[in-house]
């Protein structure tokens, strides 16, 4: 990419598979959705947005997770500061096995899709969730809340969606300090999964 750039467009390098590693421009202000979705091999980000470590593109200003260069990584700790993950950012993310979310985190719309690998997710905070945040994880075994004193609140996108945060987790735990047992078991789209 080329100084001077401002934006990149949806799915700009989608199931670019030869792309191992890319420096993004100074110049670039905004990175659109799913812009590395499928990149299977990209290890690095550098330049404008890239974490110290070069596996996120993070803008910190407005608290955007833009992109994650998932090769190889099997563990991934979102960063505090981020408050919104962009539509995707974790999709095509099959390597990763554990999940860390931080506190900061906002809101959950989808976050991971037909994951084989992972096994857990850790929600620092209590972000608002959708439906459908999680699908089609058979292995999926804990979805851990540490630190919640009561559950997120799950906001259905109309009458007839279904409350159901996690589809096609058949293995589905969800963990919950002892005091908050249960408020858990009593909320709406929750109480589903209460032993």
């Amino acid at each position: 990419l080329s100084e001077g750039t401002k934006k990149i467009g949806d799915r700009a390098f989608y199931g670019c598979t030869s792309l191992t590693e890319i420096t993004i421009p100074q110049s670039v202000t905004w990175i659109d959705y799913r812009v590395f979705d499928a990149c299977s091999n990209l290890t690095t980000f550098k330049g404008n947005f890239a974490t110290e470590d070069g596996r996120l593109l993070v803008n910190f200003e407005s608290g955007h997770l833009y992109a994650i260069a998932t090769k190889g990584l099997t563990e991934l700790t979102i960063p505090e500061g981020v408050i919104y993950l962009s539509f995707g950012s974790l999709d095509h993310t099959s390597s990763i096995e554990h999940l860390t979310l931080p506190a900061s985190l906002d809101e959950v719309s989808s976050i991971i899709y037909n994951n084989e690998n992972i096994k857990s997710i850790t929600f620092k905070g209590s972000p608002r969730v959708y439906p459908y945040i999680v699908t089609y994880c058979p292995n999926l075994a804990g979805i851990y809340f540490p630190n919640a004193t009561t559950p997120p609140v799950i906001y259905k996108y109309s009458e007839t969606t279904s409350w159901d945060a996690f589809v096609g987790c058949p293995n589905l735990k969800i963990y919950v300090p002892t005091s908050s047992v249960n408020s858990f078991k009593a909320a709406e789209g929750w109480k589903d999964y209460a032993d």
